[in-house]
C-alpha cells in the first residue's frame, strides 16, 4: 500500500472486531460503530483490494492437534542464494514463520513438529543444503505468546 493511502478511525475499528472474530457479520460490525451496513461492506471491500486485509482465517490450538515442538531455527546462507532458500522452505508446512533478517544471521524460521524425531529429521535435510552454510536450533520450551494475527489497537 503507498505510503499516501490513509487508514480512517472506521477502518481500524472493523479490523480491530475482524481480528477478534474473523466470523462477524456486517451487520454485528455496524451496530458495533454505529455505522450502515453498506459502509462495512464497501470499507470491508477497500481494505482486501488494498491488501490490508488479506484473508480471513481461524487461530488454531495446535498443541491440541499435536504439534507440541516449537522451534526457532537461525540460518547463514550464501549471499546469492537467500531468497531462492527462503522460497524452498516456505514450502515445507512445518514453516510457519520466515523472517529475513540483518546481523549474523541471514534468516529465521519458525517450526512446528509432533515429534522431536521429525525436527530432527528437518535440520539435517536443511543442513544438507549447499547454500545453507550454518543453522543454530533453539527448541522453545514454553510458548509464552504467539498470535497469529497482529492485535489492532482502537483509536481513541
Amino acid at each position: 500500500m503507498p505510503k499516501n493511502q490513509k487508514i480512517t478511525d472506521t477502518d481500524l475499528k472493523i479490523l480491530k472486531i475482524l481480528t477478534e472474530n474473523a466470523k462477524t457479520n456486517y451487520r454485528a460490525i455496524s451496530k458495533k460503530i454505529n455505522i450502515a451496513i453498506g459502509t462495512v461492506s464497501n470499507r470491508i471491500h477497500n481494505l482486501k483490494s488494498k491488501g490490508i486485509i488479506k484473508k480471513f482465517t481461524i487461530e488454531i490450538d495446535t498443541n491440541k492437534l499435536g504439534y507440541e515442538i516449537t522451534a526457532i531455527i537461525l540460518l547463514q546462507i550464501k549471499g546469492q542464494s537467500i531468497f531462492e532458500v527462503e522460497q524452498e522452505l516456505a514450502k515445507n508446512p512445518n514453516v510457519y514463520a520466515i523472517y529475513d533478517t540483518t546481523g549474523n544471521w541471514d534468516c529465521i524460521i519458525a517450526v512446528k513438529f509432533k515429534q522431536v524425531e521429525d525436527l530432527n529429521n528437518f535440520i539435517k535435510t536443511i543442513n544438507k543444503n549447499e547454500n545453507i552454510l550454518r543453522t543454530s536450533t533453539s527448541v522453545c520450551l514454553n510458548v509464552i505468546k504467539e498470535n497469529q494475527f497482529f492485535p489492532i489497537n482502537e483509536p481513541p
